[in-house]
């Protein structure tokens, strides 16, 4: 840690002058005023910069270099009452394994990556001062992301109404197709219930259940009742879209008709709350 902290000092000293030019006599608050009233501004990486002007385009509102605690996030997103973070991170500079200098060939040492819990700690910072994060890694359609990000700033296209819309069963392939297209993380697993939402002949969202595995951890969660446990394990609107009280129907439907004892749910933190 040690001889991280000297590298980045020295790299500092190198690039601005200062050992810590984001918390010196100002400068930070310096570089992220230009990186603001500029848009093409040297200090903001050139995906940064393209990424809040595809938003921008589309009516949210951006800032760079959004400062909470000591660390400084790369963009804040909001479009009314909606706001929330986004961090981008490329894999040469966020990463365990290796230093970002060193994968680039600027050094010639190897001082190691980012500590373990990073992303984390700077997630649960944001949380604690009432923000949520999108962490952006680079391993994710960035189209779909878009799309993610702007249904979460209630900037979609389209929008529809749960009660004009019926669920129903639909086949395992039709919900492997709509959720490889739509779903930011793709299709998981073939599930034994499959539940869409449609407006007419439209296929607006699918949700997806599948039994719990019977394991120790599940036992625990359900109470020795597996059995009649299930978990869901996907759900997505189409992208471009938003249905109010699409999921909540979804998910009353497959409790009035399947009658479960419990029901696992889980979520990405890296995708906000």
């Amino acid at each position: 840690d040690q001889l991280r902290k000297q590298h980045y000092e020295q790299t500092c000293m190198e690039r601005f002058g200062v050992r810590h030019p984001y918390f010196y006599n100002g400068l930070g608050e310096k570089m992220t005023e230009l990186a603001n009233s500029s848009p093409n501004s040297i200090h903001i990486s050139s995906v940064n910069r393209q990424l809040a002007k595809e938003l921008n385009d589309y009516g949210a509102e951006t800032q760079f270099e959004f400062k909470l605690g000591d660390h400084r996030f790369d963009l804040l997103a909001q479009h009314g009452k909606k706001k929330f973070l986004v961090e981008y991170n490329p894999s040469v500079s966020h990463n365990l394994e290796h230093d970002f200098l060193f994968i680039t060939g600027r050094s010639k040492v190897d001082y190691g990556g980012l500590p373990c819990r990073y992303h984390l700690d700077n997630s649960l910072l944001a949380e604690q001062n009432g923000f949520e994060v999108i962490q952006y890694f680079e391993h994710y359609d960035h189209d779909k992301m878009i799309d993610f990000i702007l249904s979460k700033l209630d900037l979609n296209q389209h929008v529809y109404y749960a009660r004009k819309c019926q669920v129903k069963l639909i086949e395992p392939s039709v919900a492997r197709e709509f959720i490889s297209e739509n779903h930011l993380l793709g299709y998981a697993k073939k599930a034994e219930v499959n539940l869409g939402l449609y407006q007419d002949d439209k296929l607006l969202s699918v949700m997806t259940f599948s039994h719990l595995t019977n394991n120790d951890v599940n036992k625990k969660l359900t109470d020795n009742n597996v059995s009649n446990s299930w978990e869901l394990t996907r759900f997505c609107e189409k992208r471009g879209c938003s249905i109010a009280g699409g999921a909540a129907k979804l998910h009353d439907y497959f409790i009035t008709n399947y009658n479960p004892s419990y029901i696992k749910k889980l979520s990405d933190f890296n995708l906000g709350n």
